[in-house]
């Protein structure tokens, strides 16, 4: 990665949510991503946090409009990423 991203938010489906929640996560964690959201059709979302060199648990979140406190303004609305 050239920058790196304050934040990722992963869309996952059964198929690559194995994908999204080890490989990737590990990459962005590698890169020093300071938040990583994981988001799935059924489940809601997970979200993780970068503490020193590990990222931990933030919250297991199901809602139906993905808010982040860091990010004022950014608003996602659930419905419509699985539309």
């Amino acid at each position: 990665m050239e920058s790196i991203p304050e934040l990722v938010v992963d869309i996952t489906s059964p198929s690559t949510a194995r994908t999204n929640s080890i490989r990737k996560l590990k990459s962005y964690l590698t890169a020093g991503t300071p938040h990583d959201r994981l988001v799935g059709p059924d489940d809601g979302s997970i979200e993780f946090e970068l503490r020193d060199t590990r990222y931990v648990l933030r919250a297991a979140i199901n809602e139906v409009t993905l808010v982040h406190p860091s990010f004022p303004g950014l608003t996602l609305e659930m419905t419509e990423l699985f539309a």
